[in-house]
């Protein structure tokens, strides 16, 4: 926010008016983190073009002295973290000695330090333990971030067994030692009513001495050390509200310990349990900052059917350039562990909706259940329903081919009737001996179709002999009937390139005497009666290439 404050002319030199000024920017915008430099420049006019004299001032305090340099660069550290003002006094020493013109900056400055929870390496009573508690109500649970903050308190807090209503203690232990400087809690609370059982007055002490972790014993401080506090009661949660409600407890610690314990005097004076619906152990994180996702990316995008196959990736960014771990989630569960930082999700006709895929990321110093997240809408749709496409008959008529061997016509790899086992004489297409390469395959339909996908099954002889499948390869339209009796490889004349989904036919595996369908999807509105596969070359074979079947397909 600018403030201004302009003085009216006073009396000085006969006929000399004071300065004016018309700016005072900041080169960065407020707010800054502690340890920026912030330079902030002044401008302003004199009707006489006298010289002009600048002081600036932080919070009322000088900074500088009247001089002719206008600008004062301030450099921050944590004493400067909270609001501010800056402000600018000019003057040309006609009139005024203490400044003829002043404006005024607010200006915040935040600190670089963060606070961040820490937990144990299990929620278990391994790694956190009670003095007493309820069957189903251990002291993990009230440090389980998982856990609901509303509603019952079963299996959701901890609380001791009936009779029990002080003088316990609640010991966690973190995976290594910590310089915790924060608690929050939500005090306990059962659907918002029962609010008395909640923990009151406490003491907050830490060790590194297992055998003190173990001693619950409440009056055995052996090997404990207390930690100031800001505060010596927990605030009790307000009866009647069924929600979270954090409050902050700070501790003036600055020594890392492995285990922490909170004693719990009593209670708000329920006469049966004490107990604590939520705490958080938080420490400075200023070495080393979290990881944030920022981006999140589908290779295909959405909608997509019932059936695909969809990667996302995402990328993350950590100002340490720590190695970074990412877990997947879809509709808020969890589909990987940490890990990798793409997933693929091979979707079914059960996956048919709307969805929300999410990413957390973590770089193992932070937050081990994920310090930043990002999510994206998906959505599966049922897939499309095709038919198959065949044309007038079977014969080159119908379907050519640049070169073919006797009984291997291509009508014959077209045919629905004809065997997909077994041998592939009669059942395929197939060239002649030398022709390995540089083949169109073309077929005319009775009327122009929108083929929208391809399906085949590629070449093979009882199992074998399956690299003289087709490899590369183009698909065309064309509703030219010269086009489709040219034959000529390179002559693309009136043929228009279609998009296919691949660029490649698998091979068939080799040894499996049997159907393998294999699918090419295509990118095309267009009707057209005439259709070519171009095939460049074969999967290795020194002397032919072929198909054993191909299948064209269109929406239904």
């Amino acid at each position: 926010m600018l403030i201004r404050r302009h003085f009216v002319p006073s009396a000085g030199v006969p006929g000399n008016y004071p300065p004016v000024l018309t700016s005072f920017v900041p080169d960065l915008a407020s707010p800054q983190t502690s340890g920026a430099t912030i330079k902030f420049t002044a401008s302003a006019t004199d009707v006489e073009s006298d010289p002009i004299e600048y002081r600036f001032y932080l919070d009322g305090v000088p900074q500088t002295e009247f001089s002719s340099t206008n600008y004062w660069e301030w450099v921050t550290d944590e004493d400067d973290v909270g609001p501010h003002t800056v402000t600018v006094y000019v003057r040309d020493n006609n009139h005024s000695p203490t400044g003829d013109d002043s404006e005024t900056v607010e200006y915040t400055v935040n600190s670089v330090y963060g606070y961040y929870a820490v937990y144990p390496q299990a929620f278990d009573e391994t790694y956190v333990k009670t003095t007493n508690r309820w069957f189903e109500f251990e002291g993990f649970r009230a440090i389980d971030p998982s856990l609901a903050l509303d509603g019952g308190r079963y299996l959701n807090s901890w609380l001791t067994n009936d009779g029990y209503i002080g003088s316990q203690r609640l010991h966690v232990e973190f995976t290594s030692a910590r310089v915790v400087k924060r608690i929050r809690y939500c005090n306990s609370h059962h659907d918002g009513y029962e609010t008395n059982v909640g923990v009151k007055d406490f003491i907050i002490q830490g060790t590194n001495n297992a055998a003190a972790f173990a001693n619950l014993t409440y009056a055995d401080d052996t090997n404990w050390t207390t930690i100031p506090t800001d505060v010596s009661a927990m605030v009790k949660h307000p009866e009647g509200y069924d929600g979270v409600i954090w409050n902050t407890i700070n501790l003036t610690n600055d020594t890392a310990y492995k285990y922490y314990a909170i004693k719990c005097a009593n209670n708000h004076g329920n006469t049966h349990y004490i107990g604590i619906r939520r705490l958080e152990f938080q420490i400075l994180s200023v070495d080393n900052l979290p990881p944030t996702v920022t981006s999140l990316t589908p290779n295909l995008a959405s909608p997509q059917p019932a059936g695909a196959t969809i990667t996302f990736t995402a990328i993350g960014s950590d100002p340490e350039g720590d190695a970074l771990q990412y877990q997947f989630y879809v509709d808020g569960v969890a589909q990987t562990g940490f890990g990798s930082n793409s997933w693929a999700w091979e979707t079914d006709a059960g996956d048919i909706a709307a969805h929300t895929v999410s990413v957390k990321v973590r770089d193992n110093n932070n937050n081990p259940f994920g310090d930043d997240t990002e999510t994206i809408n998906y959505t599966i749709v049922a897939p499309p329903e095709y038919e198959a496409v065949y044309p007038p008959a079977y014969n080159e008529t119908y379907i050519k081919t640049t070169n073919r061997w006797f009984e291997f016509e291509g009508f014959r790899a077209v045919d629905p009737a004809l065997s997909l086992s077994g041998g592939r004489y009669l059942n395929s297409w197939l060239t002649e001996n030398g022709h390995t390469g540089s083949q169109r395959f073309h077929v005319e339909f009775a009327s122009a179709q929108v083929i929208k996908r391809i399906e085949y099954c590629n070449s093979h002889h009882d199992g074998y002999e399956t690299d003289a499948g087709v490899k590369d390869f183009t698909i065309q339209g064309s509703n030219s009937a010269t086009a489709f009796a040219n034959l000529t490889y390179a002559d693309n004349t009136d043929w228009t390139d279609i998009t296919a989904s691949i660029s490649s036919m698998t091979q068939h595996t080799e040894g499996y005497d049997g159907v393998i369908w294999r699918t090419i999807e295509l990118t095309n509105d267009v009707a057209y009666k005439y259709y070519a596969i171009k095939c460049a070359n074969n999967h290795g074979d020194g002397n032919n290439i072929g198909l054993r079947r191909v299948v064209f397909k269109k929406l239904v």
